[in-house]
C-alpha cells in the first residue's frame, strides 16, 4: 500500500542534458536507447560533468518517489520466560536497514552509484538520502510465564522509480543510454512514521527442549539465567510469530527520553 507519492522537479536534469547536448532526449525520453548498467565505464559513474564538447556522467531521471512500509524487522534481543512468574525485562535493541536496488551494479561502482542517487534525490526532491539507517529502540515490558516477547519495526521505505541516464560526448562522438529500476531506502516525511510493535507469543509445546537446544547451539548469542532466556530476536522460529499477540507501541517508544 502506497502511503504517499511525490513527483520530481527535473529542471536541473533538463539543464544538464542540454548543456551536454542531449536535450531532445529529455523532452522525448522514448528516443533514448536502453542499455545495461555494466556498459557504463567505471570512471563515468559521476554526476554529469563537462559541456557539449566533452562531457560524461550518469543522472537519475525519476518518475516518482513513493512511500510504503517495508518488511517487519525484529529489533535487538528477545526474552523468553520459562519461570512460573511474570518478569520485567527490556526488549529491543539496534538494527541497521540499508538501501536496496534492482540494478545490477558491480561492487566497483557501488559508491559512485549511491553518490548519484544522493545527488539526484537532492536536486529532484529537495531531500537527503542515506545508504542505511540504524534504528535503536527499546522498551521495558512485563512478560507472563511461558511467553516470549520481542520488539518489531515496520520501517517506512522510500522507493525511487524511474531511469538512470548515461551521457557521453567526446571529440564529436556522442552516446546516450538509459536503464530502469527501483531503489529503496528507509526514510519518512511529513506525518509518516515507522511503526514499532511488541510481539508476545506463548512458548509452544516442547519449547523448553527447543529453547535449551537453542541455548546449546547458539551459546555465544544466548544468555540463560534462572529460566529466562535472552537472545537475538532474529533467532526466533518463524512459526512462533503466527501465534503472537501484537501491540502498537510506537508513541510509547518514540516518547522515551
Amino acid at each position: 500500500m502506497t502511503l504517499l507519492e511525490r513527483e520530481p522537479d527535473l529542471t536541473e536534469l533538463r539543464n544538464t542534458m542540454y548543456r551536454l547536448g542531449f536535450g531532445s532526449h529529455f523532452d522525448f525520453p522514448e528516443r533514448t536507447p536502453v542499455i545495461l548498467p555494466r556498459e557504463v565505464p567505471d570512471s563515468h559513474w559521476v554526476d554529469p560533468v563537462g559541456d557539449a564538447g566533452t562531457g560524461y556522467g550518469v543522472a537519475g531521471r525519476w518518475d516518482v518517489m513513493s512511500y510504503r512500509f517495508g518488511p517487519a524487522t525484529r529489533l535487538g534481543r528477545a526474552v523468553c520466560n520459562e519461570t512460573s512468574n511474570p518478569i520485567e525485562r527490556q526488549i529491543g535493541g539496534e538494527e541497521t536497514i540499508g538501501t536496496s536496488h534492482t540494478f545490477e551494479i558491480s561492487s566497483t561502482v557501488e559508491a559512485g552509484f549511491f553518490d548519484i542517487v544522493k545527488v539526484s534525490v537532492t536536486t529532484s526532491f529537495s531531500m537527503t538520502w542515506s545508504k542505511e539507517t540504524t534504528f535503536k529502540d527499546y522498551l521495558t515490558v512485563i512478560i507472563p510465564p511461558g511467553y516470549c516477547s520481542w520488539l518489531e519495526l515496520s520501517p517506512v521505505m522510500r522507493r525511487l522509480d524511474g531511469n538512470f541516464i548515461y551521457m557521453r560526448r567526446f571529440l564529436g562522438q556522442a552516446f546516450i543510454g538509459k536503464f530502469s529500476g527501483e531503489v529503496d531506502a528507509p526514510g519518512v516525511e511529513g506525518d509518516l512514521s515507522d511503526v514499532i510493535r511488541v510481539r508476545e507469543a506463548p512458548i509452544p509445546g516442547r519449547a523448553g527442549g527447543a529453547l535449551s537446544e537453542l541455548a546449546e547451539l547458539r551459546s555465544r548469542w544466548v544468555e540463560e539465567q534462572d529460566g529466562v532466556l535472552t537472545f537475538p530476536a532474529v533467532l526466533l522460529p518463524e512459526q512462533w510469530s503466527r501465534d503472537a499477540d501484537t501491540r502498537d507501541v510506537t508513541a510509547q517508544v518514540r516518547s522515551r527520553p
